[in-house]
């Protein structure tokens, strides 16, 4: 089962499109490889930032270290987009995964 609690939020492209795809990744890791019945997706504004959390109740990992140094593909892509973000990121591995990242809305660049 998937749960979330998501705020009614509006955010520019240069933020939405790493916020989509890290919630795309966290979430599909969870589904294929993970083994969790539950997984949840919260997304909150707090004090002029956001806090994005994702979290399962799989197998998890043994430590966050696990994740930084597996040379996955799909963790790259969620530390790459993260830092896209200038995100801080807090990990736990206790009762599966849980990944939260606090950020702020990225500037706009005007294209057109």
């Amino acid at each position: 089962m998937i749960e979330t609690d998501i705020e009614d939020l509006e955010f520019n492209l240069e933020t939405s499109l790493p916020v989509g795809l890290i919630v795309n990744e966290l979430v599909t890791n969870s589904l294929e490889h993970s083994g969790a019945e539950n997984i949840r997706v919260e997304l909150r504004g707090l004090n002029g930032c956001f806090e994005l959390l994702v979290s399962d109740d799989g197998r998890g990992v043994e430590s966050p270290e696990v994740l930084e140094g597996s040379g996955n593909m799909g963790w790259y892509l969620v530390r790459a987009l993260s830092d896209q973000l200038d995100a801080d990121m807090n990990i736990e591995t206790e009762d599966g995964l849980t990944v939260t990242l606090r950020f702020r809305e990225l500037g706009y660049t005007e294209r057109y």
